[in-house]
């Protein structure tokens, strides 16, 4: 009997030591752990150096534990104390740069968040943002802070070109040139342009000047074009349409004759095959039989019909000759060797 007495003493005995013993592991284990929660959350924040005319900033706060809150001061005075909600380890908070909502009592006994008069963080000029992080079980992280400029710029860029011709008309082919200039203070961004509804090809500025050579089709061409600048200002879209003619026209003369000191009827011509201006520029010269100019005609005509250049003939009697150069309206120009000719006498 005294032998089963000593053994359940023994076993008592061991069990006490053993839950005694487990205690003492939870309770180093607990104290470890809170022991280790003494890290306070980190943060970091997507402000950029420069903005214009509009102000977006997050900040980034992290904790194994989980972020409780986010604390966020502007210009030195406290805006708010922004609860994150679910106290996730991984936390994005969107900063508030108006004053939409009134201010936050600060959770934490630590930290004091007191009324002050309203700074426009969004307002032309440079500011400061100071940030940080609470997490669940009050750890407050170090304060960070970082300095950013507000600009004011309203007005898109305008981009010109220049070798365009006022016709539309040109001949085989053209070498535009596009430039881009912004009068606002955040600069040129890009200029970007695309042929026939192609793709669109970007030049980034600050002053982007690019050359664009464009040959010639029977059927109109379009250059489409647009700037950007910093501030996110963009110019309308613009079109131009080419045309191109690459053939001269060429000219006929009927012969004429006039009685001196009456009004004088040179008939001629201009003929141009499709695709074509419309319009031509004449030159009729006339001249005596040893060569010498004496009268010089110029006039925009129709062309593929028939037309006449009127004078007061003051001509000495005799027999002249004239001839016809014609120069369509994309710039081709009748060689000399194909220039029609008349004859004009005045009786």
């Amino acid at each position: 009997m005294e032998v089963c007495n000593v053994r359940k003493r023994y076993l008592v005995g061991a069990a006490i030591v053993l839950v005694a013993a487990v205690l003492t592991v939870g309770a180093v284990r607990a104290g470890a752990f809170i022991e280790r929660d003494k890290v306070p959350p980190v943060t970091s924040t997507d402000v950029l150096p420069q903005y214009w005319n509009t102000v977006a900033i997050s900040a980034h706060a992290t904790d194994p534990a989980g972020v409780a809150y986010v604390y966020y001061e502007f210009d030195g005075a406290v805006e708010r104390v922004a609860p994150v909600e679910g106290s996730p380890a991984d936390a994005v908070v969107a900063l508030r740069v108006t004053q939409a909502d009134p201010i936050t009592p600060s959770p934490s006994p630590t930290v004091e968040v007191t009324p002050h008069a309203f700074d426009d963080p969004s307002a032309s000029g440079a500011h400061t943002l100071t940030f940080w992080a609470q997490d669940v079980n009050g750890n407050v992280g170090a304060r960070q802070t970082v300095a950013y400029k507000v600009g004011v710029d309203t007005e898109a860029p305008v981009t010109t070109v220049a070798g365009v011709r006022e016709s539309g008309w040109y001949p085989s082919w053209v070498r535009l040139r596009f430039e881009t200039k912004d009068a606002g203070a955040s600069g040129v961004a890009a200029l970007a342009y695309s042929l026939d509804g192609g793709a669109q090809v970007t030049v980034a500025g600050p002053a982007p000047s690019v050359l664009v050579p464009v040959t010639g089709s029977a059927e109109p061409r379009t250059v489409e074009y647009q700037s950007s600048d910093v501030a996110g200002n963009v110019e309308g879209p613009k079109t131009l349409t080419l045309h191109f003619d690459s053939q001269a026209p060429t000219t006929r003369a009927w012969n004429a004759s006039v009685r001196k000191g009456a009004n004088a009827t040179l008939k001629f011509a201009v003929a141009d095959v499709p695709p074509n201006g419309g319009t031509a520029t004449v030159v009729l010269r006339i001249r005596r039989n040893n060569g010498g100019v004496v009268k010089t005609i110029s006039k925009t005509v129709p062309v593929n019909v028939t037309s006449s250049a009127k004078f007061t003939c003051k001509l000495s009697r005799g027999l002249y000759f004239f001839t016809v150069a014609a120069s369509d309206t994309a710039g081709n120009a009748q060689a000399a060797a194909d220039m029609a000719e008349g004859r004009l006498t005045v009786k």
